[in-house]
């Protein structure tokens, strides 16, 4: 093999960025949840589109609301890759044991309201908890969060997260 054909075998064995299987990348972090009931925030949501290339209908189960600008992503690049985007609250159980959505993980098909957008960190409006009362009720909490998203889509860890080895 000539030295050209070795050094692509080179790239090509080593290429890949630390935290990488098959194609995705693993953050670790802290964020903060929060609940959304079964009948609040109904509507089609931020990231739907009837004329964009990619469309996500916000709100159903096992989907979480986020901020803005989520690893980076501007809005088209969250249509597309939003259902490949993979949100583990590491919570022990806690979200289901308080009447939340048993779906876990959780894939990003909304922008939440304005308390998402102005919370400190990374912050996650879980939807359709099994009551309103039971929503209110859980407040917000923090869990250590493990999100794996394409590296295709050019997203990168959040502030202060650290890629997953």
């Amino acid at each position: 093999m000539g030295r050209y054909g070795m050094a692509l075998l080179v790239v090509l064995a080593v290429g890949r960025a630390p935290g990488t299987i098959s194609g995705t990348i693993t953050c670790e972090g802290v964020a903060s949840y929060t609940a959304v009931g079964p009948h609040q925030a109904h509507g089609n949501g931020a990231l739907y589109s009837r004329t964009a290339a990619y469309s996500i209908e916000g709100g159903a189960v096992g989907t979480v609301a986020v901020k803005r600008g989520l690893l980076g992503l501007s809005r088209p690049k969250l249509r597309e890759f939003g259902t490949q985007i993979l949100v583990f609250p590491l919570d022990s159980g806690v979200l289901t044991g308080t009447r939340g959505p048993a779906r876990v993980p959780f894939t990003v098909s909304d922008f939440g309201d304005r308390d998402v957008q102005d919370a400190r960190g990374e912050r996650f409006d879980v939807y359709r908890w099994g009551s309103r009362a039971k929503a209110d009720q859980f407040g917000i909490r923090k869990f250590a969060t493990r999100i794996t998203f394409p590296a295709a889509s050019g997203g990168t860890c959040p502030s202060g997260w650290r890629v997953q080895e």
